[in-house]
């Protein structure tokens, strides 16, 4: 019988601050499956790589060294770089998880045929992790491939879990660079081919706030129009490609 095998993805940059917190929430999660955290630096400049490189013992932790692309287009690359695996995770650089979190994914998705991503609600809490009262989502979000095209809903990144039915379609195809990020390419390819979305509104870690959260709120009503129309002509020449894949 195959062993089946996780991937955590992790890209990094400047996050000496609070990256050791995360790695070890990670490696030390409760899971009965093997699984290995492959981190790709952005090119940092601080002591994010010093603090890396002290885990470099570990049978669990793979660290590669790159120059500065972007987040997205890390994590892209990380997904691409790394295909030998049954399911994925995508991780942020400050965050903390809960001992059950790739356990609960795993669980939700196995079982399905075809292309499936699991993502669940955040406790939000400050740099220090002191809760601040509230869940990143106030009500449940709805997943229709409307929504999702019009970037009206999108499964946070470092909370989804998917298999590799869902990951190969990146790594098998020429998907062009026209996304804001990595969870909204994600998200897109799996409501575009008909893949099933599965939303837990347990919070399956703490999501940090701070001064450097990367989100996608700086983009402007023109860049998302902009960026709509290019989604829907991309996808739908992507589409024709899938009618042979799924």
């Amino acid at each position: 019988m195959m062993v089946k095998r996780l991937a955590v993805l992790m890209a990094t940059y400047n996050g000496e601050k609070y990256i050791k917190e995360q790695i070890e929430s990670i490696l030390n999660q409760d899971i009965n499956l093997d699984f290995t955290l492959i981190i790709r630096d952005d090119g940092s400049t601080d002591n994010t790589r010093n603090i890396i490189r002290e885990y470099a013992d570990t049978d669990k932790l793979i660290f590669i060294e790159g120059e500065n692309k972007g987040a997205a287009q890390c994590f892209i690359s990380l997904l691409r770089d790394n295909p030998e695996y049954e399911y994925y995770a995508f991780s942020d650089q400050d965050d903390i998880w809960n001992e059950d979190k790739l356990q609960r994914g795993i669980r939700a998705i196995s079982e399905i045929n075809g292309p499936a991503l699991y993502c669940t609600n955040c406790e939000l809490v400050d740099s220090n992790l002191n809760d601040i009262g509230r869940n990143t989502h106030r009500k449940k979000p709805h997943y229709t491939l409307e929504s999702v095209l019009c970037l009206a809903s999108c499964a946070q990144g470092c909370t989804s879990v998917f298999n590799k039915e869902l990951a190969s379609i990146i790594q098998d195809n020429d998907i062009p660079d026209v996304f804001i990020m990595h969870d909204s390419l994600l998200t897109c390819l799996c409501a575009l081919i008909g893949g099933k979305i599965i939303y837990d509104d347990i919070p399956s870690m703490k999501y940090r706030m701070h001064d450097n959260n990367v989100f996608n709120s700086s983009i402007s009503h023109y860049q998302i129009i902009s960026l709509m129309y290019l989604v829907w002509y991309q996808l739908s020449k992507i589409n024709l490609m899938l009618l042979e894949i799924v």
